[in-house]
């Protein structure tokens, strides 16, 4: 070995020690979210000439019983848009203005109490909020950002490393908040406290922490509907375990066993309350069918109309083309992203792609795929897969990191920001580049 070969020798093994302290991953963690936060105001105010809060002395508030949304100021943050309403609305009112009936007949209070959307988010903000005491959006806000911070720096744990390697777990953190929906991260949205959750799910899974893992997953469940796979993935991953090291005595089947049911805490105890209180466990389903105008089909995913495929490729958003290159890359980085994992971790992860993409899928395959670029978040194996592909080739990469992000700022942040109306498509899509040709 030449002396400069030695010196770039060391120099990559000071590297990677570096790379797995903690003060350096607590470090990448803040800059990465720092960023998210910088990019999301530096486009709103460019953009839209929108503040980071344009009403600071009116949060929002609940004031007029039986109407859908909170009264004023629920979208003041330019973080809180779109499905921010709902959750705003859940952490003010709960379900205090539905009174206990039987709701299975699509009766109106689909439409006033917020059923279609998941409880979990504003119930654990409610918690954690009850000390606290801060305005609806600021709470929702802390709680996902520091779900978001927890999140990045559980990514770079020491079983990410063993599994994946320095290399491929940096890779892919970097792929990850390249997407074009990572700026959810700092949004008033569900998916950083379901990313936290299904990562911790995994990493007690790793640690043969099964009841505490369970806990998590079964957290992650309550969440929102698609995190619902992280239940499925963490039973799944501890029946192979007991498969292949079976306890000698029965007794050492209890706690497994518990944690395999522990694992769906949350959706259970979801249904289990819509069914006691509105006798319909399955009222979410029911309600967001009912509010979108669309069906839950296998056979549609099997036999999808064209016009449906059709309108997600040339959709603005482009979910049909995401969700294609998405599958292209996890199929093309698999096999080098899974090979660092035991058995019962690759389940999980497998479990964990398959029922997430296969529910978001079927549910969504009716209205062109809508939001399968936020949904493919949870699938946290299609960024290992493409961190295994990308590690090694750098101008892909860069090429990669490039196009998506622009697809961040220009497509999917834009339409956030924007918010619910045909406005947001003049300004981001049609309208705003048409008088420049």
């Amino acid at each position: 070995m030449s002396a400069h070969d030695a010196r770039a020798f060391r120099f990559r093994r000071l590297l990677t020690a570096v790379a797995q302290t903690v003060w350096f991953r607590l470090l990448v963690a803040a800059v990465l979210l720092a960023w998210h936060l910088a990019t999301v105001l530096s486009f709103a105010e460019e953009r839209f000439d929108a503040p980071f809060n344009r009403a600071p002395d009116s949060p929002p508030v609940f004031s007029q019983p039986a109407v859908e949304w909170v009264t004023v100021n629920w979208d003041r943050l330019v973080v809180s848009r779109w499905d921010s309403a709902h959750y705003i609305s859940l952490l003010l009112r709960g379900y205090s203005q539905c009174p206990p009936s039987d709701l299975r007949d699509a009766s109106p209070g689909f439409l006033h109490c917020n059923f279609n959307f998941y409880p979990g988010y504003p119930a654990l903000t409610w918690v954690i909020n009850h000390a606290l005491r801060m305005p609806a959006d600021y709470a929702l806000l802390t709680v996902s950002l520091v779900a978001s911070f927890l999140f990045l720096f559980l990514w770079t744990d020491r079983m990410m490393v063993r599994s994946l390697g320095v290399g491929t777990t940096y890779a892919s953190l970097l792929a990850f908040n390249a997407f074009p929906t990572a700026f959810t991260l700092v949004t008033v949205q569900t998916e950083p406290c379901a990313l936290l959750f299904t990562l911790a799910a995994f990493l007690a899974l790793a640690r043969r922490r099964w009841l505490l893992g369970a806990i998590f997953a079964g957290a992650a469940s309550a969440m929102r509907l698609n995190a619902a796979a992280t239940s499925v993935a963490m039973a799944l991953a501890i029946g192979v375990e007991l498969w292949q090291r079976p306890p000698k005595r029965w007794p050492g089947f209890v706690v497994p066993a518990i944690s395999m049911v522990v694992s769906g805490w949350g959706a259970l105890a979801i249904m289990g309350y819509h069914w006691l209180r509105y006798h319909d466990p399955l009222l979410y389903v029911h309600a967001h069918a009912e509010t979108y105008g669309h069906t839950v089909s296998l056979l549609a995913v099997f036999d999808p109309k064209p016009e449906w495929l059709l309108r997600s490729i040339d959709h603005p958003l482009h979910e049909g083309v995401i969700c294609l290159l998405a599958i292209i890359w996890f199929l093309l980085g698999r096999k080098a992203a899974m090979s660092g994992f035991t058995t019962s971790e690759r389940v999980f992860w497998y479990t964990l792609a398959a029922v997430s993409v296969g529910v978001t899928v079927t549910g969504s395959i009716s209205i062109a795929l809508a939001g399968m670029n936020r949904y493919l978040l949870l699938v946290l194996p299609l960024f290992f897969a493409m961190g295994a592909v990308l590690k090694r080739r750098r101008l892909l990469f860069a090429v990669w990191l490039l196009a998506s992000f622009w697809l961040y700022r220009q497509a999917d942040l834009c339409d956030y920001i924007g918010g619910v109306g045909d406005g947001r498509l003049s300004i981001c899509h049609v309208g705003h580049w048409a008088g420049r040709w």
